[in-house]
């Protein structure tokens, strides 16, 4: 899986769409379409590094998910550049293109994925990059942090499971 998709990230009808999605999850990161807490933020930019996991596979969405964070921190910065972000949105492509490369998104693989992203990713390595960063309490942030990703866990996998099967329709077309 890994090997396929470092190999169709070589072709340039590959980056520039891989490059297209990531342009799209930068904009969908703006200060204007993100809800913004001190210590949590959410968005609907998950869904461009999804499409990218389930059309160029995990390589490409790892790569983007590296990209995007760095640029992001460039054109919206809101603090220090933390190298750990960087890598929990390395991890967060991973887990996507696992899931849904080469596969047919069912609402299973979108929970799992998704799953996977929000409690292991956003709510425990993001928390612990908060903590060291800001010297925040782990007890006190955490269960705050859960609660709010398994709350949107609820309204992220179905929009996933929409935006993926639309994505699948459109690339069924001869020109992708």
């Amino acid at each position: 899986m890994f090997r396929d998709s470092a190999r169709e990230l070589k072709l340039l009808r590959s980056q520039m769409l891989v490059a297209m999605f990531a342009a799209m999850q930068v904009i969908a990161m703006s200060p204007l379409l993100t809800i913004k807490q001190p210590t949590q933020n959410f968005s609907f930019s998950f869904v461009f590094q999804a499409a990218t996991g389930m059309l160029f596979g995990p390589v490409a969405a790892a790569m983007q998910g590296a990209v995007v964070d760095v640029v992001q921190w460039l054109v919206f910065p809101t603090g220090p550049y933390f190298p750990g972000f960087t890598l929990t949105a390395v991890l967060s492509g991973c887990v996507y293109g696992c899931f849904f490369y080469r596969t047919r998104v069912s609402w299973i693989r979108a929970l799992c994925a998704k799953g996977l992203v929000n409690l292991f990713l956003n709510s425990g390595l993001n928390t612990l990059w908060i903590v060291i960063l800001y010297n925040r309490a782990v007890g006190v942030i955490l269960p705050a942090r859960i609660g709010k990703n398994m709350l949107f866990l609820l309204l992220e996998v179905p929009l996933l499971v929409v935006a993926c099967t639309a994505l699948e329709r459109v690339r069924r077309r001869p020109y992708l």
